[in-house]
């Protein structure tokens, strides 16, 4: 109860529920509570204030009446103690203004106390629905994570069986005894070969299940892309693609993880280098938009899959042989925990355009 209590005094349950709870008891407690009108005034052709005025006991029901907002905020905030506490606190406070005006309030007096039945029964069933529909939500939440989890160890498990598959093939035939050389080499091989995908697979799954907390500091984004193309730059060549970029001057800083930022645009530029034909070209451009900076990526390759049958975001979705499916993946969650974007578009004229936006610094 005390850890509840607590909880109000820090925002936003502090204004919710205390603020208006002191407000409305200072207002009982500076009302009059006698028949007597207030805003009495002479009326044109009148010589004297009529006695129609507002009378004080309904500003005292409406107050009442208001005591069950912080009861409600209590409810949906901390769920059925926090609704019976809040009850509570509304009781305490309105019942000795009931008591010192008793003699007062002659026709509010069982009005009055049952309105402090009504106090806690408001914050049980309202508390008790709060906390209902929490588990509701928390138990779909459960279940998504669930099905995502059983969807990332299917698709881990497709991925895993080809090399393992493999190896296991591999060691079988080396078992058998008079193997020429040549062969026996092959054969380790493929081990090594399907060993160091598997640690790559691994790594990739691990990077995008257990992403490592950013380290932010005001970067350049176009500092950032010409590190990137440097890195593919000799994989482009051997593929005979071409990178060109068009970095525009004076972009502002951003809060970013650089190392983390460039991870994400080296698995899209890869698969723009990996996507595009002999000879091909890939081109890099960084731009402003607004409040945020821009680095788009296009290739000349066959572009999606028509029809968008696959999400290429989805993890170990992929049409490239070898592929992990978990590149783009990790480049949009890295993107989106820098409060950013990432898009893939069919390119007008042919290929894949990728547009990746990231927030400016604030100056």
């Amino acid at each position: 109860m005390g850890g509840l209590v607590r909880g109000w005094l820090r925002p936003p349950g502090r204004w919710l529920i205390v603020a208006p709870w002191l407000a409305i008891t200072a207002l009982h407690y500076v009302t009059p509570a006698g028949h007597g009108a207030h805003m009495g005034h002479a009326m044109p052709g009148m010589d004297h204030a009529p006695e129609a005025g507002i009378p004080w006991p309904v500003f005292h029901d409406l107050y009442r009446r208001l005591y069950y907002l912080p009861i409600l905020a209590a409810a949906l905030l901390s769920g059925l103690r926090g609704g019976l506490l809040a009850a509570t606190a509304v009781s305490l406070a309105y019942l000795p203004h009931v008591v010192h005006r008793w003699a007062e309030l002659p026709t509010q007096r069982q009005d009055a106390l049952f309105e402090i039945v009504l106090y806690f029964g408001s914050g049980a069933l309202l508390g008790s629905l709060a906390e209902s529909i929490r588990r509701q939500r928390e138990a779909l939440l459960h279940a998504d994570q669930l099905r995502g989890a059983g969807e990332m160890a299917a698709g881990m498990a497709h991925e895993v069986r080809n090399p393992l598959a493999g190896i296991t093939g591999a060691a079988m035939r080396l078992k058998r005894d008079g193997l020429p050389d040549p062969e026996r080499q092959e054969l380790l091989d493929i081990i090594g070969r399907e060993g160091a995908r598997l640690e790559g697979l691994l790594r990739e799954f691990l990077a995008y299940a257990r992403p490592a907390p950013l380290t932010r500091m005001p970067a350049d984004l176009n500092a950032v892309v010409g590190e990137t193309i440097a890195l593919v730059t000799s994989t482009a060549a051997r593929r005979g693609v071409t990178v060109a970029p068009t970095l525009a001057p004076g972009l502002a800083l951003t809060a970013m993880d650089p190392a983390r930022v460039k991870q994400a645009l080296l698995n899209l530029l890869l698969n723009a280098v990996q996507a595009s034909p002999d000879g091909g070209a890939v081109e890099v451009m960084t731009r402003s938009a607004g409040r945020t900076v821009e680095a788009v990526i296009r290739d000349r390759g066959s572009g999606l899959a028509p029809g968008g049958a696959a999400d290429p975001f989805q993890p170990f979705t992929t049409t490239k042989p070898g592929g992990t499916g978990l590149g783009l993946p990790i480049a949009r969650q890295i993107v989106e925990a820098h409060g950013g974007g990432v898009t893939l578009t069919a390119a007008p004229g042919g290929g894949t355009l990728a547009v990746v936006r990231l927030p400016v610094t604030a100056r």
